[in-house]
């Protein structure tokens, strides 16, 4: 029996490598050099100050089933452990919270993760399923794939948080000449750093392949516009200034029953923070009438507060 079992236990070194060479604990890098060398994605962790980092550290890098799940597939290094910090690090990872940042073997950064009460093997599936997704959505940004296809990557590589990916996916998505898709996206992106003459160049384009807003590209248009305005003018004198985008669309698009009730409700919902109680009634109850009936009940509580801050209003009008 004995030598079978030494038999069994050679076979295994040659197949499978010394166990001792099995992952037992994480193995720190000493410096971002070593950890590229060896070709792996690589997950830096900044470890911040107090409980949460203790915690993370406890519940995720010390645990055995996050260990045995990760350990071989990624190379591991503690940001404040090593002196020099790397120009693609950025500067919020030395905040006080803890973070990890996952970086591919050409220092592009997959995405980045804060404590997540997963455990420890819950993190392992979503640090891998993370690598896993990068990799797939670098695949298809490199080779050839439909425009639909290439939005859910987009979409994919936004819930990453993959800038790189990003800006990749963009500029193949905007060489198709067909889709709004992502002239929407660039127009978001860059509103605020262009100038008035491309904005409108960039718009005319979106409305010319969209037309009778088949797609919903005058919309996302008023709808990039309405946020463009907060943002641009915070102390307008004139609410109504800052949703122009939003009543012009209920002018232009009254029979879109899709989004209509939704943009009676931004409406409402904005005037109402501005004190235009009146006005955020009317639009509130717009909304109600074209609403579909399962949410009609939430928007009848929007319109009985409305209604309430006005009796209010009117109270301390008398008192």
């Amino acid at each position: 029996m004995k030598w079978i079992l030494c038999i069994f236990w050679g076979y295994a070194a040659i197949i499978y490598g010394p166990l001792s060479a099995m992952a037992t604990a994480i193995v720190w890098q000493e410096s971002f050099e070593a950890a590229f060398s060896q070709k792996k994605p690589l997950c830096v962790f900044c470890p911040g100050k107090g409980v949460w980092s203790k915690k993370f550290e406890q519940e995720v890098f010390q645990d055995a089933a996050f260990v045995k799940a990760v350990g071989n597939q990624m190379v591991f290094l503690r940001s404040d452990l090593i002196q020099e910090k790397p120009s693609f690090l950025p500067s919020f990872a030395e905040e006080n919270l803890p973070i990890c940042l996952v970086f591919d073997e050409k220092k592009q950064q997959i995405t980045q993760f804060g404590y997540i009460p997963f455990g420890g093997e819950g993190y392992a599936k979503h640090l891998l399923e993370a690598v896993a997704t990068y990799r797939s959505i670098l695949h298809a940004v490199n080779g050839k794939c439909t425009a639909v296809d290439l939005e859910k990557k987009w979409q994919e590589a936004k819930q990453l948080g993959c800038l790189s990916l990003e800006d990749k996916i963009l500029e193949k998505g905007l060489q198709d000449s067909s889709s709004t898709f992502f002239l929407l996206e660039k127009y978001a992106q860059l509103d605020c750093s262009m100038n008035a003459q491309q904005r409108k160049d960039l718009r005319q384009e979106i409305e010319l392949r969209d037309p009778n807003n088949l797609r919903g590209s005058f919309y996302r248009l008023a709808l990039l516009d309405f946020q463009y305005l907060v943002k641009r003018i915070k102390n307008s004198s004139d609410p109504k200034e800052i949703i122009q985008p939003l009543t012009d669309y209920l002018a232009h698009f009254p029979e879109d029953e899709e989004r209509i009730w939704k943009v009676e409700m931004m409406v409402s919902q904005y005037l109402f923070t501005k004190g235009l109680l009146n006005d955020a009634l009317i639009h509130a109850r717009a909304c109600y009438k074209k609403a579909p009936i399962s949410i009609r009940k939430d928007i009848a509580d929007s319109i009985q507060h409305i209604r309430g801050e006005m009796r209010a209003e009117r109270k301390m009008g008398r008192a």
